[in-house]
């Protein structure tokens, strides 16, 4: 942010300082294609109510949070 040096970052690591100008993409003319994202729990028969929300939860805020930048 110093102009002192240059990344490749995840988009959602920086979105907040690209919009506000505070970062700049040097290479725009690059198109990189957007990472496919899992989230992996082993497989269990009988899974706990409060493990299976907390994994729900997190689907839906990754969800969220993903569509924003398209």
């Amino acid at each position: 942010m110093a102009g002192r040096t240059y990344s490749q970052m995840a988009d959602i690591s920086v979105r907040p300082y690209l919009q506000r100008g505070e970062l700049v993409n040097v290479l725009p003319e690059l198109n990189f294609k957007a990472w496919q994202l899992y989230i992996f729990r082993p497989h269990q028969p009988l899974l706990p109510a409060r493990t299976r929300l907390v994994f729900d939860l997190l689907t839906q805020i990754l969800k969220d949070l993903f569509r924003e930048s398209k």
